[in-house]
């Protein structure tokens, strides 16, 4: 009989330890697309303006609700007005560009990105900025990102789970001891 008790028991402490492990891996989990990486480089000062914007998100977006959108300003204190909209790649949907207009001058070129995934409505707001000439420098946009979901409940900020799962897997632990100590006596 005491045998029966100790394998239930080590059934019991390993389907605890896999639900913990699953629940932590799961929270980890990055349901927003965020900017991996652009060209031109955030706070770049360029000689010439580029023929081509683009980025690199960490995750397939949306074809029809991605949004890249060129502004362009003579300086950092002009008013800003769209040059250029960007499409993602249809062959490979981390990647999204826009051409600007050939004959593009000197400025303060800032662009404006909303991601969304479609497997969860997970939605990412961003900028960032690229300087062409002897204009004013490009104001770094690397921490204007703002997350919003749609319907569905947001999953993309792993960090918010971390108490949560530490008190299931306490919750976990001391019911595992309670059942040992109660199968030992």
């Amino acid at each position: 009989m005491q045998r029966l008790h100790g394998l239930s028991m080590r059934i019991f402490l390993c389907v605890c330890a896999a639900l913990l492990a699953s629940a932590v891996l799961a929270g980890t989990a990055s349901a927003h697309s965020h900017l991996q990486s652009s060209d031109p480089a955030d706070g770049a000062v360029l000689s010439s303006a580029p023929a081509t914007v683009s980025a690199v998100f960490t995750e397939e977006t949306s074809l029809t609700d991605t949004k890249f959108d060129v502004y362009y300003a003579a300086s950092s204190d002009a008013a800003q007005t769209v040059v250029a909209s960007g499409k993602v790649d249809v062959n490979d949907r981390t990647k999204v560009s826009a051409t600007l207009p050939a004959g593009s001058g000197d400025g303060v070129y800032t662009v404006k990105w909303h991601t969304l995934t479609e497997d969860d409505n997970g939605s990412l707001d961003g900028t960032f900025s690229f300087t062409v000439g002897s204009g004013q420098p490009a104001t770094s946009g690397t921490g204007s990102t703002t997350a919003t979901t749609n319907t569905l409940p947001k999953t993309g900020n792993a960090d918010s789970m971390l108490p949560l799962l530490g008190l299931f897997g306490l919750v976990l632990v001391s019911g595992g001891l309670a059942l040992r100590r109660r199968l030992a006596h």
